[in-house]
């Protein structure tokens, strides 16, 4: 019931997206991504980022959500990261070129989503001084990010610890029972 209560509170009617190019090493880039209105008293807002395949890159992302009528900021960060190499074990990849930041409790209200992104890269030797940018190092590789803005999303860690307080109490009961029985 609990499930089907969140999936109901969370369901997404409307979202907005926005797209841009960022140039690795570059400057911070700011995306108006859209407006989203929120209906119910407080409800969670989800973004969504996704970028085209890189290696040995980050995508550092700052969000704001500005309240139209009260011009007060709610801020979230998040980070689109993907790394490779190889090592005595073989090779590994980690991270993901696609990640979600969520905002639990926003108030009613309609607001506008801008996101500050800055692409960064992580060793190599593919870097060339460029005094344009506004790094002091930058190379011409751009990745492409597409950022997707919705009210509404299911905070899944709620219901993981719902379960485990649901089902905690009574395998401590049991436990406990397991216990106790020896001594008697």
């Amino acid at each position: 019931l609990s499930l089907l209560a969140m999936i109901a509170l969370g369901w997404s009617t409307a979202s907005v997206t926005a797209e841009t190019q960022l140039v690795v090493g570059g400057p911070e880039v700011s995306v108006p991504v859209g407006r989203i209105t929120i209906n119910r008293p407080y409800q969670a807002v989800s973004i969504a980022a996704r970028a085209d395949p890189f290696e040995n890159r980050w995508i550092d992302i700052d969000y704001t959500l500005v309240d139209r009528a009260t011009q007060r900021g709610y801020t979230a960060y998040g980070v689109v990261e993907h790394y490779t190499g190889r090592d005595s074990d073989g090779t590994w990849s980690e991270g993901s070129h696609s990640t979600t930041t969520r905002f639990s409790s926003v108030p009613r209200g309609s607001y506008d989503v801008v996101a500050q992104l800055k692409a960064n890269a992580w060793g190599g030797s593919s870097f060339t001084p460029a005094a344009t940018s506004g790094s002091a190092w930058a190379s011409d590789e751009r990745i492409r990010v597409k950022l997707t803005a919705s009210a509404g999303g299911i905070m899944w860690g709620n219901l993981w610890l719902e379960l485990a307080l649901l089902l905690g109490v009574p395998l401590l009961i049991l436990w406990w029972r397991h216990n106790n029985d020896d001594d008697d």
